[in-house]
């Protein structure tokens, strides 16, 4: 038998460390700052099934995808997907280097200037889009950190999408899925969930992705 306080009491279990708490606060302020400083990126928006966003800015225009390239501190490519008036189901590009931009026809396929006329540059702001869901979200809640990233929830006001949908974004707040990269602490998605403009769905979901970070293969270039 071993006495009290002898070899059983030397070989009794440790208890676990508790986990360090994250900082919600400080991980997305650096979050933001890690996004904002980014010098290039690809990005990716789509709508769940048969959703879109009224882009008022585009005339009566459904906005379906959108997908482009972005790189400091003025080029910037995109294509996106809608119907006009509709039932016009239509495919167009927009390309921006410094105060030149071109926009495709989406009748004939033909690049057209839009220079003088309308800068995208001004209608979308991916980056500060990005950026501002991290440093604005409110009510953060950490679902998960796992597989090298954070998962967060929380709550963000609908106008803050203007930079990304347009001015049809207003009133209102959305759900939000933010996955940060636990590393870069880098946005990599952003789910929105819920309804952004007056005439859509209240259960809208959108998803945007970012990838391709400083990739230098990453080329704009105006159309010939």
């Amino acid at each position: 038998m071993l006495g009290c306080g002898g070899e059983e009491a030397a070989q009794a279990p440790q208890p676990a460390a508790e986990p360090t708490p994250i900082d919600l606060s400080d991980l997305l302020m650096r979050a933001g700052e890690a996004t904002a400083a980014v010098d290039s990126f690809h990005f990716f928006l789509e709508h769940s099934e048969d959703a879109s966003t009224p882009y008022t800015d585009l005339g009566p225009f459904e906005l379906t995808e959108a997908e482009g390239d972005l790189i400091k501190p003025d080029k910037m490519s995109l294509t996106f997907d809608g119907v006009f008036s509709g039932s016009f189901a239509a495919r167009s590009s927009v390309i921006a280097v410094g105060e030149e931009s071109y926009i495709t026809n989406p009748l004939t396929g033909e690049w057209e200037s839009l220079t003088g006329l309308l800068s995208p540059t001004d209608l979308f702001d991916p980056q500060g889009v990005f950026v501002t869901m991290l440093t604005d979200v409110q009510d953060p809640v950490l679902v998960s950190q796992m597989d090298g990233e954070y998962r967060i929830d929380g709550v963000l006001e609908a106008t803050a999408l203007q930079p990304l949908l347009g001015n049809a974004a207003q009133g209102g707040k959305v759900n939000v899925e933010l996955t940060i990269d636990a590393g870069s602490l880098l946005l990599l998605k952003a789910v929105v969930k819920g309804q952004v403009t007056l005439t859509e769905e209240a259960d809208v979901v959108r998803t945007v992705t970012l990838s391709r970070f400083n990739d230098p293969s990453i080329s704009i270039t105006l159309p010939e």
